[in-house]
């Protein structure tokens, strides 16, 4: 996950979002990491949609949680 980030702060948001998904095999990411995840993911290329998803889907899984 360290790449991934590393390449989410230098703006490389396609590449860091290939390294997250390549971190997690390709499944849906931890709640630890989901957030993280899908807001680089909004900021890659074509992955708004994907990342709006999986937000409203994290967001039903953890309700309480102000930060979704």
């Amino acid at each position: 996950m360290s790449q991934a980030r590393a390449l989410a702060q230098r703006g490389e948001t396609a590449a860091a979002a290939a390294a997250y998904r390549q971190t997690f095999g390709g499944s849906i990411p931890p709640n630890s990491a989901a957030l993280e995840y899908f807001q680089t993911l909004a900021g890659a290329p074509g992955g708004l949609a994907q990342a709006q998803e999986g937000l409203r889907s994290l967001a039903a899984r953890k309700p309480g949680d102000t930060n979704v």
